[in-house]
């Protein structure tokens, strides 16, 4: 993750990119492929 800082929904493993679509693992949940905040069973 060399040059940009990573979204904070991504955990200490870090991030290939920035936004929550380029986290190397998440913080929280993940849905799909994007780290999400919480758990939405509505978003799926």
């Amino acid at each position: 993750a060399a040059g940009h800082i990573c979204h904070p929904l991504c955990s200490s493993e870090g991030c290939w990119g920035p936004g929550p679509k380029y986290c190397m693992s998440c913080q929280n949940f993940s849905r799909g492929k994007e780290c999400v905040g919480k758990c939405n069973i509505l978003e799926g």
